[in-house]
């Protein structure tokens, strides 16, 4: 798999991003290494050569807790399954969630 690529726009990350637009659809499931934590959410490494976020609202039990705080984080270095909702084209970004259920919900 690639490295993260340090320009998400050249030439060779917009090959495999076309690549992975057409490859994965929404509710795939991806496996990733919790790589940075962010006041926002979690950056995972999936392997695919772009950021993988997960926000805050689409960490597992989200829904069922009040509010979240940095210790309810997963922490560096765990290893995460969650499902692709978007591939945002603005800054080449892949986005996750936890809540499989809420995909079918929107």
């Amino acid at each position: 798999m690639p490295e993260l690529y340090d320009d998400p726009f050249s030439d060779g990350a917009t090959e495999i991003w076309e690549y992975l637009k057409s490859k994965y659809k929404m509710g795939d499931t991806t496996r990733g290494t919790v790589v940075h934590q962010a006041p926002y959410g979690v950056f995972l490494d999936a392997g695919l050569g772009f950021h993988v976020l997960l926000e805050v609202p689409e960490f597992e039990h989200a829904e069922m807790k009040r509010f979240i705080f940095p210790d309810d984080y997963p922490r560096l270095g765990t290893v995460i399954e969650a499902n692709l909702t978007v591939f945002q084209e603005n800054g080449r970004q892949i986005y996750v969630t936890q809540r499989f259920g809420q995909l079918h919900r929107k």
